[in-house]
């Protein structure tokens, strides 16, 4: 999918900025004396180079909460680089600068995409590939194996008979390692007909091989929710690309859970990722009330207050919120 022209945009510490140069073309015969418009001046890649570089130590300045941590001179280092932009370079060039520079603060602390790279992250949940159609995670312990977060209903996963929680020890025979991690994804992907066989393991421990037959796959999710069997507690799954109506469906999952007269809840959020429009208050407000801890930034601390309603019940309920290495932002 193509969406007009690319332009530079980079996200950092969970912000993204974004800086585009519109251009109006228009073929039309020159009758008569009519005069054509002039064109506007685009901006040059240098200009739009430096512009993001200083909106991008900007942000690092205001909310980095990391410093202590790092081990060079900030006003050096952010000194040299710039030098390299205002010489001039490829946008190519520009988007590895920027990659060393984030390699010299402490790992994962900062994250920087291309535009192009934002899109298809932001999009992702839309895709349309060739595979079995589940959201995974991939573990060390205690053999390398991949966790199935959440199976996408109708996918050949589901029909297959794969299951939220259920882990991949190997594919085709052969084992997932250390050394491949996340990648395994590209080996349980295929063409269209042609079929996995996958080592599965149940989470009460026992395993079964499994053919799969993969197909063509949208990569999209909803919320859900259900009852776990004789616990009597209900399960709500955060879909990987909630927006600004989680409360909203939270309520409805309230609503048929209190039917089932559960004891307690679960939410499990460990495929969640955040939008602009992720409301963590709204949602919170649903089972809690008052103060409830902090949200910390370089210029300060700032109290997180929540102002709590209490649907079906929410505030009363026992809650577990259950959150991983996938879990991102506001999540």
């Amino acid at each position: 999918m193509t969406i007009g022209t690319p332009c530079s945009s980079h996200q950092m510490l969970g912000y993204s900025l974004i800086f585009f140069s519109a251009v109006i073309l228009s073929n039309c015969e020159n009758r008569g004396q009519q005069a054509l418009p002039e064109p506007h001046p685009t901006t040059s890649a240098q200009t739009r180079q430096l512009r993001t570089y200083d909106a991008f130590w900007d942000r690092i300045k205001e909310k980095y909460l990391y410093g202590d941590n790092t081990d060079f001179d900030w006003d050096l280092l952010r000194h040299q680089t710039r030098r390299k932009v205002e010489v001039g370079m490829t946008d190519s060039e520009f988007d590895n600068l920027m990659r060393s520079t984030v390699d010299a603060f402490p790992a994962n602390t900062i994250t920087y995409r291309t535009r192009s790279e934002r899109i298809d992250e932001d999009l992702g949940n839309t895709l349309s590939y060739e595979g079995i159609g589940a959201y995974i995670a991939f573990e060390k312990e205690p053999e390398p194996h991949v966790v199935l977060l959440s199976v996408i209903a109708g996918s050949p996963a589901e029909e297959a008979g794969l299951r939220s929680h259920e882990s991949i020890y190997s594919v085709d025979d052969l084992p997932v390692t250390i050394d491949e991690g996340m990648k395994v994804v590209e080996r349980v992907r295929g063409p269209e007909g042609s079929v996995v066989t996958l080592d599965v393991q149940n989470p009460d421990g026992s395993r079964r091989r499994l053919n799969v037959t993969r197909g063509r796959v949208t990569a999209s999710d909803t919320l859900r929710w259900e009852v776990l069997d004789m616990s009597n507690t209900g399960l709500i799954l955060v879909p990987i690309a909630a927006t600004g109506r989680l409360s909203a469906m939270i309520i409805d999952a309230l609503q048929g859970l209190e039917k089932e007269g559960i004891d307690s809840l679960i939410i499990d959020m460990r495929i969640a990722h955040s939008t602009a429009s992720w409301p963590l208050v709204e949602m919170l407000s649903l089972f809690i009330d008052g103060q409830i801890g902090s949200m910390h930034f370089r210029e300060g601390t700032q109290s997180l207050i929540v102002s709590g309603r209490d649907v079906l019940h929410s505030q009363q309920i026992p809650l577990a919120l259950l959150v991983g290495a996938d879990t991102q932002g506001a999540s």
